[in-house]
Order: structure tokens, then sequence, then C-alpha cells
């Protein structure tokens, strides 16, 4: 289901739909205004997320959700469903659709996101400071102290 374009159209927006990664999210790539990047560099998706109006991450199963804390950390708003780790990861830092296949929750989201700046500010400031919990070596030396407890036994 190509639920992102269906939004965007719903909603009357004319930015472009930027996929990067992976392209298997849909097989009609002839939605207008889809530009599909397939993989990019580091650099290239750190540029993408920090010009972006927002991520959309409208998974129903997220082992983590490491897209969000990578988009919160360029300073770009995050829309994603309320599933799996998402909201776990992205606390109030992130705006919410009712359901990950909601059409109309999206458009609604989508449009309120693209004429409110202040909203748009909200989420960057509090993105900023959400991603600024996580960090590969606090990740690192918490899974050794697991490591290290689980061997102490």
């Amino acid at each position: 289901m190509d639920i992102i374009p269906k939004a965007l159209e719903k909603a009357g927006l004319q930015e472009p739909l930027v996929v990067a990664g992976w392209s298997g999210w849909s097989d009609r790539m002839s939605w207008n205004n889809v530009i599909p990047l397939g993989y990019i560099s580091d650099e290239e998706l750190a540029c993408l997320y920090s010009g972006a109006l927002g991520l959309i991450l409208p998974s129903s199963y997220e082992g983590f959700g490491l897209p969000l804390l990578e988009a919160m950390a360029c300073g770009c708003p995050v829309v994603a469903a309320k599933e799996a780790s998402l909201p776990e990861v992205a606390k109030d830092a992130a705006l919410y659709m009712k359901g990950p296949r909601d059409i109309e929750s999206l458009a609604g989201i989508l449009e309120h996101l693209a004429s409110t700046p202040d909203v748009r500010r909200q989420l960057t400031e509090k993105g900023l400071e959400r991603a600024k919990e996580f960090s590969w070596s606090h990740t690192a030396q918490t899974t050794f102290q697991a490591f290290e407890h689980v061997l102490e036994k």
C-alpha cells in the first residue's frame, strides 16, 4: 500500500516524496512527485534529513527505529505510526498517526506540519534533545555491562 504518496496527494501538498534506500516499499514508482534515490551515502542522507519537511515512518513493526534517531539528530521533524518501538524511541519528539495505514490521519498531520512552522520548530528542538539521549558508546557500554552481569552469575 502506498500510504505516503496517497496522503501527500490528499493533503494537497506539492513537496516531493524522496525515497532513499530500499525501494521495496512500493511496486508503483509512478506516483507524482516521487524521487527514488536508492542507496545513498551517510553524508547524503544527513543532507536529506536536514532539508526535509519531515521523515515519515508509517511502520507497523520496527526492531528499534534507527531512522527516527537519524532524522531527529539532523533536525528533521518526525511523523510515525504509534506502533512497536517507535513511540518508545521518539517519545514526544514526533507526531503520531492514528494507525500505520491511516491515510486520512497522515494527510492531516502532513498538512499541519507543512503549514505550521512553529510545530516544525518544536519537533526539531525536541528531536535534537531526544537524539542526545542515545549514542553508540552508551549502547556498547550498556551491552558490555549486561555481558559482565551474566558472566558473573
